[in-house]
């Protein structure tokens, strides 16, 4: 708890920020790289329109041969309706990233947002954090983006391209697989913001959390301190000691005004950068992670018309990682802002407990000084702020919390029982045969498995 104590001789947790787009870590500049390619990238130096223009070109050529070869496979029989359908939705999804990462500047304000967590964590007297900023996190989304996440999407939906939409046509299969890499990489980087803002927010959340839990547990020493001093003196039958103006100031950073006003300043700063975020870029992950489950959901009912194919499965397995992550990353910002709310309250109590031990005391002693009430009732106030806030990383008026996820997988796992029960299984289970066992082949029906699995044949030898 000593290295987190950062006295009055700190700077403000809100400090001037100067925007710099220099000496950026090689990671950040990876993703500039790969976003500039994309027309996302950051605008020093500026972009060319024409390059622009190109890039959507690219987009839209990619997006028609997707639509041409999905209805292509569908007029042959490959796919239904349902699965051309869910392929424009994945579709559309990538575009309106595209436009939203162009319209909102999206690289911009991650170069900003991540110089100004640095400065803020260094000023608060966080270097420990500040290093998570290049070191953690913008190296790890920088790896993900430009690589592991591709690679998952393009390997686990080839299946999907080879065995399903085009098969028979390896020249179809590759021109989707070249396609949908494309969008899926240029998706990447129009959606890295997300992960790297809600990061960073948990960043500077945490150190707000850090220095009002050693500012609490100071009070507590304090006011237990004082109780048993007092306690002591009543035994003893001495005047009971009250604490001078200097003693108070040093047992807890509570009774410093200055720091009071710091905390007050650097609450409703992050209030108000989290309502930045939500405004700018939660309300459309909102619209992202609704079309990924919409698209998820679309294929479930293909398999519930249809077949229940091991390609329709990865698929719905890989949307719904995807989105849960999506959700899982502001939940954990929300969090932190949780663990801060309930500190407030406990806080307070304290806060109060300490205020009541001095009560009654004669107006020339310090501890009941009018700079002793004043500097406590902003602190109160300051508490207030705190309990009251609502304020954190949400869609619409809703926020991201692990409800969500209970409810997307409580949907899933309710749809998945509907699907296994009614659907043809013909295509997971035609390769299970055995001597006097299942013999349900490629005609096999969720009912027949199920028999095969409850009749003592099965295990046997």
């Amino acid at each position: 708890m000593g290295d987190l104590r950062r006295r009055r001789g700190s700077k403000p947790l809100l400090a001037t920020f100067v925007d710099s787009t220099r000496h950026l870590p090689s990671s950040l500049l990876t993703l500039n790289r790969h976003s500039r390619v994309w027309g996302v990238g950051t605008t020093v130096p500026a972009q060319s329109v024409w390059h622009v223009r190109a890039v959507a070109v690219v987009l839209f050529v990619c997006n028609a041969v997707l639509f041409f070869l999905a209805n292509e496979a569908r007029l042959e029989g490959n796919v239904t309706w349902v699965v051309q359908l869910a392929l424009f939705v994945i579709q559309l999804d990538y575009f309106l990233a595209w436009r939203h990462a162009r319209t909102h500047d999206n690289f911009d304000n991650c170069v900003k947002a991540r110089a100004r967590t640095v400065q803020l964590l260094e000023d608060g007297g966080r270097e420990d954090l500040a290093k998570k900023v290049d070191e953690e996190i913008v190296q790890a989304i920088s790896k993900s983006r430009c690589l592991t996440d591709n690679l998952l999407v393009i390997g686990l939906g080839a299946p999907a391209a080879w065995l399903v939409l085009c098969k028979g046509n390896p020249a179809r299969a590759i021109a989707v697989q070249v396609c949908f890499a494309i969008l899926d990489h240029c998706n990447n980087m129009s959606c890295f913001g997300w992960s790297m803002l809600c990061q960073l927010h948990a960043l500077q959340i945490q150190m707000f959390h850090d220095e009002l839990s050693v500012a609490f547990t100071d009070l507590a020493e304090a006011t237990t301190g004082e109780e048993e001093t007092r306690e002591s003196g009543r035994e003893s039958g001495t005047l009971t000691r009250i604490l001078s103006s200097g003693e108070l100031l040093e047992s807890t950073e509570f009774f410093s005004e200055e720091w009071v006003l710091k905390m007050s300043v650097g609450f409703v700063d992050i209030c108000k950068t989290l309502g930045l975020t939500t405004t700018h870029v939660g309300n459309f992950k909102g619209l992202d992670i609704l079309l990924m489950i919409a698209t998820a959901g679309l294929f479930g009912l293909h398999m519930l018309l249809g077949a229940t194919t091991w390609e329709s499965l990865i698929i719905v397995g890989l949307l719904l990682y995807f989105s849960i992550a999506n959700i899982m990353e502001p939940l954990a910002a929300n969090n932190e802002l949780k663990k801060v709310r309930a500190l407030s309250w406990e806080c307070y109590g304290e806060l109060v407990s300490h205020s009541l031990l001095f009560k009654g005391a004669d107006e020339e002693d310090a501890g009941a000084s009018l700079a002793y009430k004043q500097v406590i009732n902003q602190a109160k106030h300051l508490l207030n702020i705190i309990q009251t806030s609502r304020e954190g990383l949400k869609v619409g008026d809703q926020e991201y919390s692990a409800d969500m996820v209970r409810k997307i997988l409580s949907i899933t796992f309710s749809a998945a029982m509907v699907i296994l029960k009614t659907s043809d299984l013909s295509q997971i289970t035609g390769e299970v045969k055995g001597g006097g066992g299942f013999t349900g082949g490629v005609n096999a029906t969720w009912e027949e498995v199920i028999s095969y699995l409850e009749s003592p044949s099965f295990g046997s030898k």
